[in-house]
Formats: C-alpha cells, structure tokens, sequence
C-alpha cells in the first residue's frame, strides 16, 4: 500500500524555486517594460522545479512592480499551492499548476485555476490505474468537507494511451459558478461506476491499433458524469493518392473514432485538424463534445461501411483541396483547424483556423532570415491569403521557431497600442520567449509576448 505522505512547500518562501521563478518573471517585466498579463506557475514535486509561463501584454496598465507587490503575489500563490499540495498522496501527485489574471492590484482572484496531476501508470505500485483515480476523487471530497480548500473540484481530465490510464488531472476553477450544494457533496455512485467502465474498458480492449484519448468531465455534476470535451488522436498516417486520400485509410479513422465514442457514449464529433508533415504525411485530430441528449438509446458510433468511408475521405479531400496552399508545403508544417459534426450521415464543414510552422535546425538564425522568410512567404500567397498574425519562438536569444496564421483576403484586424521588443541576441534568457505580432492597415505590430523560464534549487 501506499504510505500516507504529503509534500509541502519550504516555509521560508524565497527559498524554493516558485519564488525564484516570479523573481526573474517581475525582473523581466521590469526591464522590458511589458506588464504581466497572465501567470502560469507549473510547480514539479518529482524534480522540486518550477516552470514560469506568462503572457505580457500592453491590455493592462504596466505598473511599478514594489517588493510589497512581489512579496504579496509570490506569498498568494505559494500558499494556495500548499493547501492542495495537503490533499493528495505525495506518491502520486506528480505537478500542480496554478494559473490567474494579474492586473495592477496583484492576482485576479476569480481568474485562479489550480491543476493537481496524478500518474496513474506506476508499476512497482500495489494499485491499478483505476484504484488511483478513485481514491483521488475520494481524497478531492474530503478536502473539501474539511475545508483545506475553499472552492469545489470543476473538471476532471483523463488521458488514455497504449491501453492503459496514463495520468489524471483534478482541476479547480475559481470563476465557474459555485453551488453551495456542490461544495463538499460526495459524487454519486453512478458516476463512479460510468468512469470505472470507461477505463478498465479502454485498458482491456484487445484489438492491435487503438486511439490515444483525452476526455474533460464535468465534476459540478456529481450525479452523473458528463463530458466537456474531448480529443481523438487516431495512430493512422496518412498519404494521398493523386491527391485524394483513400477511403480504406478513412475507415482506420472511423474505427478509432468509433472506440473513443463507445467509451463515452454522450458525446459527438466537434471538430478537426489535419496536420501535414513536411514529408508529405497526415496526421488527424478529432475534437468531441458532450451530446444534450444523453439518452442511453442515443446512437452515436458511426456505421464503417463504404459509403461513410468514402464520405470521410472526401472530407479529408475537400478541407485540404480548399483552406491549404500547396505552394507552402516544402518548407512549413501545415495545421488546418475545421469545425465538423455529422448531421444525419452528412458530414457539416466549417473553417477555423489555418497555421504553418517551421522549425529552424541551425545553431544561430537572424531575425532578418526569418523576415526574409516571411517576406516570400506572402509574395507567394499574394492575391489569395494573407498573414493575419505570426509568433516567433526564441530560446536562449536564438531564433527556433515561426508560427504563422493565415486567413483569407477579406478578414480585418483592428490595431492596437503597439509594444516595443528588444531583440538583442546578447541578452541571455534561460528559457524561451515567444513574441505574438498581429497584422494590420498599418503594418505588423507586437500584441503580446509569452515567457518560459525555469527555476530550482
């Protein structure tokens, strides 16, 4: 069995590597003149290392950032950190993250969303996948009735991979509604028991090609379980045929969708993105969301017969035929994000988004290679598209990442107060920093910027 041990944070809170990470996040902001935005503090038990995510924007008022501030934030998060850090079995929590809004008063409470991770897939344990999950949500409970924690559970993420229960991760969100009747109330049996069947179901199947799934529940419904959302992630790779992809292959996709939609039965197909490789290979997202209609009688496998084969593969077709340029293939990594749902057999398209990536393998790349880039980038989709935004990735000051987003000709972007960016590849940072520029009427300018920086002791 599992010894009952938990894990708190240092007493003295300049001394552990959260309060080092918020030191070099407000020294940053400090001399880039850039105001925090946002904060994600992703805090690792199994290495004691923090991870400091943050968004650093103009949106709100860039205010001098005093000791007291500092003090007072760094003290608010540690110390919400500690409380959940006293729910769970430091043997199984893996991370907790704690994310917020910060505006110029310090942390936004009601923004606050707290992540506690769990692994679920340890072997040299005398507990199965399922054991673990269940005594999470009994410890969740408890917690609550003792009020070591002030707000309930919301959500519930489950990550399926490989026929087995990878991690789980319990998650509190302090702006959904609060029902005082959900505050410390046990989740019903039913739910347990639908949960029970969605693992050891997907753990025990017996066939050779299985899907990786991520399903989000709804934890403020404690009676019975209910999806949000959830992802697909089919094994199949897939390749045209005089540009048009195959209906056999299309069938793998159903098959594996079909596995996801079995094991959760009220939900239904959302979305879609199909990622192509710079080698000319496919991969498929598929996104779901909860059904109104939970009924048990609610049908929502898809029949696998030629027909609907050949109706996801033309699909398939059409979404890349329509919202691709082929003239970008041979050097970016091309994602092309749709809204789908079936509608009495027929499948219903809708375009969201459409990224290409390219990833730099040299040591050291110039910002004007990457200009240079992005500059024949749009002559080559002059007419047809243009960039409505791009994010460079840099780490260590090298350039290693670009990210662009392309919409078509008649989309408009309103300007913002433009933020100012050093790109001075002498300064060092021990992380990465990626920098968001929006197009507009008056040319590219930089909207927000987002931090990495990592901190231990």
């Amino acid at each position: 069995m599992v010894k009952n041990m938990y894990y708190t944070l240092s007493n003295n809170h300049n001394q552990n590597p959260i309060s080092l990470g918020l030191t070099d996040l407000f020294a940053y902001s400090s001399r880039v003149g850039h105001a925090i935005e946002k904060i994600k503090v992703i805090y690792n038990l199994d290495k004691h290392n923090c991870l400091i995510d943050s968004k650093l924007s103009n949106r709100v008022a860039m205010t001098e950032i005093s000791s007291s501030l500092m003090e007072q934030i760094n003290y608010l998060i540690n110390s919400i950190i500690d409380s959940y850090l006293m729910v769970y079995n430091n043997t199984l929590l893996s991370k907790i993250t704690f994310e917020a809004d910060l505006d110029e008063l310090g942390i936004v409470y009601d923004s606050i969303v707290i992540s506690c991770f769990i692994r679920t897939n340890i072997s040299n344990l005398n507990l199965n996948s399922w054991d673990i999950l269940n005594q999470a949500l009994v410890s969740t409970v408890n917690a609550e009735r003792s009020e070591i924690i002030e707000r309930p559970a919301t959500n519930l993420t489950i990550n399926l991979k490989r026929k087995k229960l990878r991690n789980v991760s319990i998650i509190f969100d302090y702006e959904k509604d609060q029902d005082d009747q959900v505050f410390k109330s046990a989740f019903s049996q039913g739910l347990f028991s639908t949960l029970r069947v969605i693992v050891n179901d997907y753990c025990k199947f017996q066939g050779t090609h299985q899907a990786s799934m991520c399903f989000n529940f709804d934890l403020l419904s404690r009676e019975q379980l209910k999806l949000v959302a959830g992802n697909v992630y089919p094994t199949k790779k897939l390749s045209t045929y005089d540009g048009h992809f195959s209906a056999n292959e299309a069938k793998y996709l159903l098959l594996q969708l079909n596995q996801a939609m079995s094991l959760v039965t009220d939900s239904k197909v959302s979305g879609l993105q199909v990622t192509r490789q710079t080698n000319g290979e496919y991969t498929t997202i598929f996104n779901l969301i909860g059904a109104k209609n939970n009924s048990a009688s609610l049908k929502n496998a898809i029949d696998i017969t030629v027909e609907s084969s050949n109706g996801l593969a033309n699909v398939l077709t059409q979404v890349v035929d329509t919202y691709s340029l082929p003239e970008l293939y041979k050097q970016w990594i091309n994602k092309i994000k749709i809204k789908l749902a079936l509608d009495d057999g027929n499948w219903l398209i809708e375009f969201d988004k459409y990224l290409i990536e390219h990833r730099f393998d040299t040591q050291s790349i110039s910002l004007s290679s990457a200009r240079m880039l992005l500059h024949n980038m749009q002559k080559t989709i002059d007419g047809r598209a243009k960039i409505t935004s791009f994010t460079l990735t840099t780490v260590h000051s090298l350039l290693k990442e670009i990210q662009v987003d392309i919409a078509g000709l008649q989309e408009t972007h309103e300007s913002e107060k433009p933020m100012v960016i050093n790109l001075d590849t002498s300064f060092s940072h021990n992380g990465k920093l990626y920098y968001n520029f929006v197009n507009s009427d008056q040319g590219y300018y930089l909207q927000s910027e987002r931090y990495l920086g990592w901190s231990e002791i």
